[in-house]
C-alpha cells in the first residue's frame, strides 16, 4: 500500500508542484479501489446508477477534456473515454453510462496513460502565464490544474462512499 501521505519527489517548480498534488489526489482513490475484483468495481451502487468505474471513467475524461480542449485547444486525446462514459442510448441528454466497458486493471493503465500524457503536453508552460479563454472567461493553467485537483477530490470522496455500499 502506498503512503499517501507522502509526496512524491518531483523537480522544483510550480507545475510540478502542481502535477505532484494532482497525483496525490489520484493516490487516495487508486489505494480505494485496490481491494475489488471487476465485478465489484463494475457494481452499480445506488438508485442513480453510479459505479465506481463510472466514477474512474469520469475522472479520465474530465482530465482528457481540461488538458487537450481547453488548455491545447485541441480534439481530445482520449475519446474513447468520453464515450464509454455516456450511455449512447441517451448520449443527447448526457446521462452518464452505469460502468466502464473495461476491467478495472486497463482502467487503471488508461488513467496511468492519460496522465502521462497531461504531464507531457504541460512541459514548459507557465501555470501563471499560459491565458485561456474559457465561457468568456481568461483562466490560467494554474485554475485549470488547481481545479483537476478539486475535482478529482470530490469524486474521490464519491468513490469512497460508494465502497462503502451495498
Amino acid at each position: 500500500m502506498a503512503d499517501r501521505f507522502v509526496m512524491s519527489p518531483g523537480k522544483p517548480g510550480e507545475l510540478e508542484l502542481l502535477l505532484t498534488m494532482l497525483d496525490e489526489a489520484s493516490k487516495f482513490w487508486l489505494e480505494i479501489i485496490e481491494e475489488f475484483d471487476d465485478e465489484a468495481f463494475k457494481k452499480i451502487r445506488d438508485e442513480s446508477g453510479r459505479s465506481i468505474s463510472k466514477q474512474v471513467v469520469h475522472i479520465c475524461a474530465v482530465e482528457d477534456g481540461w488538458i487537450n480542449k481547453v488548455v491545447l485547444q485541441g480534439e481530445r486525446a482520449f475519446p474513447e473515454m468520453l464515450k464509454a462514459g455516456l450511455d449512447q442510448e441517451y448520449l443527447d441528454d448526457w446521462k452518464w453510462a452505469p460502468a466502464s466497458p473495461w476491467s478495472k486493471e486497463k482502467l487503471i493503465e488508461k488513467h496511468k496513460g492519460i496522465r502521462a500524457h497531461t504531464r507531457e503536453v504541460l512541459k514548459g508552460l507557465s501555470p501563471g502565464e499560459h491565458l485561456v479563454e474559457l465561457r468568456g472567461h481568461k483562466v490560467n493553467l494554474r485554475w485549470i490544474l488547481f481545479h483537476l485537483i478539486e475535482h478529482e477530490a470530490y469524486h474521490s470522496g464519491q468513490i469512497q462512499i460508494l465502497s462503502e455500499m451495498n
